[in-house]
């Protein structure tokens, strides 16, 4: 089962991908950015940059977590991290903007671990 998403933010052509588990994370990381990446904690979220294009991107990875509102906090909290990494990089500053992006991540990246969840209850 597929077990990272990626999201691109359309108004900057920046992408987004979501690990879950900490040897997703550390698979699409030498894959996609070969680079040795490891979650010290429970969760992380990783600035990178394309060698060839330069482009920015953002990871985030996240442990499996056995407390589905520990692992949803969680994601929440690791969403909030890379939209404000992401208005930095880009210069924005505005409320709605920030809040538009942190609920279309959740809309796609929430989903996307039900699914996972449910497959692995059955």
């Amino acid at each position: 089962m597929k077990k990272t998403l990626k999201a691109t933010l359309q108004l900057t052509d920046t992408d987004i991908s979501f690990c879950y588990g900490e040897k997703e994370y550390i698979r699409f990381m030498k894959k996609e950015y070969r680079c040795d990446e490891f979650l010290n904690n429970d969760a992380v979220t990783t600035i990178v940059t394309n060698n060839n294009t330069g482009k920015f991107s953002i990871v985030i990875g996240i442990k499996k977590i056995d407390n589905i509102y520990s692992l949803k906090g969680l994601i929440v909290h690791e969403i909030s991290h890379s939209v404000t990494e992401w208005m930095k990089e880009f210069g924005l500053n505005c409320d709605e903007v920030r809040s538009y992006t942190v609920q279309y991540l959740y809309q796609e990246i929430i989903p996307f671990v039900d699914k996972i969840i449910s497959k692995k209850n059955d």
